[in-house]
């Protein structure tokens, strides 16, 4: 059954199913390394600095706040994901699509 839904999906799916992979691929390493990023290149610390000094406090610290916006953007995901099929409905998913793509640029570029 899922083979036969496989083959009557238009062309034009298969290259949206492409592009959120390599989207999903692409946002995988951000995730993964947002935490480690933000302590060594926003709050300056140091992983390798002894305990206790200023360079590895800031480190955790920096740590810490990329874990605690990794977190706010979970709850935001599942938070919208309630939000999406009604929205949906009423503007149409082409919008939707866009939209979001749209936000997620701009917040990641911010």
């Amino acid at each position: 059954n899922l083979l036969k839904t496989l083959k009557g999906f238009s062309l034009m799916f298969y290259f949206l199913m492409f592009t959120q992979l390599v989207a999903w691929m692409g946002l995988w390493p951000v995730w993964t390394y947002v935490s480690d990023w933000m302590g060594e290149s926003i709050f300056n610390g140091d992983p390798n600095a002894a305990q206790g000094t200023e360079a590895y406090d800031n480190y955790v610290s920096g740590v810490h706040a990329g874990s605690f916006a990794n977190g706010v953007m979970a709850m935001v995901n599942v938070t919208f994901s309630f939000c999406v099929t009604p929205l949906a409905k009423q503007v149409g998913m082409k919008s939707i699509y866009v939209s979001c793509s749209f936000v997620s640029g701009i917040a990641l570029c911010a």
